[in-house]
């Protein structure tokens, strides 16, 4: 009998937490329509993709890139630029937060010798419009093909 009850217990917990992941999607596409925003463009991934032993020095971008997609809006990403080499020379500076040192330098050495790879963003669109986030990737990928990278310079 009691595992019975913890098993509703979950399950409720579980259709509680989907009813307001729900709610927030909902609340959050309400304001978008508002303000007539078709896409977000925001930070993909923060930095190249990781050498493939490198995985869990990379866990801390993850929510960058997690959040629409609980949300169940459509996400897709486009690179805008390249690692560069002033990029690779301001590795030593790189620094996330005091709390933070092995993660810092786990990503430091795993973005050592990345110069070239691509950089991008994500273009989140309103729920269901699939069509409004490809059209913006493929405006923003034509824009580079014009006129190259997409640059901007970053303070550490």
């Amino acid at each position: 009998m009691k595992l019975i009850l913890l098993y509703t217990y979950i399950q409720k917990d579980l259709w509680v937490s989907a009813k307001e992941l729900s709610d927030l999607a909902a609340s959050i596409s309400a304001a978008w329509v508002s303000q007539d925003i078709d896409v977000v463009i925001g930070p993909g991934f923060p930095f190249v993709a990781p050498p493939i032993n490198y995985p869990a020095a990379y866990l801390a971008a993850v929510p960058c890139v997690g959040v629409y997609n609980c949300l169940d809006f459509p996400v897709g990403s486009v690179p805008v630029t390249n690692e560069n080499a002033e990029d690779q020379a301001r590795l030593d500076d790189y620094h996330i937060s005091d709390h933070f040192d092995i993660l810092d330098a786990k990503l430091r050495d795993g973005l050592r010798g990345a110069e070239g790879l691509p950089l991008g963003v994500q273009v989140v669109g309103r729920r269901f419009q699939e069509e409004m986030v490809l059209h913006a990737m493929k405006e923003l990928e034509a824009s580079r093909k014009e006129n190259g990278n997409f640059t901007t310079k970053i303070s550490y």
